[in-house]
């Protein structure tokens, strides 16, 4: 173990040693305890967050999306879309409606 000095203001030695005192260790002891678990806390964390980084890599990674949903090419929608204008009949619009006001047969 290393020894390290360190410097506070009398209020927060004042607690710190009553916390220590608390659970029964020395001043020291309980410092470095608490200043290990926040480390194994921040450690914790960032094993979580590389995680869900390498989950995110093995989804984008997949050849599919989930749910057996293919992905699509933008070229391909555009084109079905134009192909189902194509087929449909268009009726016309109300400046080539007859004098009457009904719309013409066609």
């Amino acid at each position: 173990m290393k020894n390290v000095t360190i410097s506070m203001d009398e209020a927060t030695l004042a607690w710190v040693r009553v916390e220590a005192a608390k659970a029964g260790q020395s001043v020291s002891s309980w410092l470095g305890k608490r200043l290990a678990a926040e480390r194994g806390a921040d450690e914790a964390a960032e094993r979580e967050r590389q995680e869900a980084i390498a989950d995110m890599d093995r989804f984008l990674a997949s050849p599919g999306w989930p749910l057996g949903i293919e992905k699509f090419d933008r070229e391909e929608i555009y084109e079905e879309r134009l192909r189902g204008l194509e087929r449909r009949r268009l009726q016309p619009g109300p400046a080539e409606a007859g004098a009457s006001g009904h719309r013409a047969n066609g």
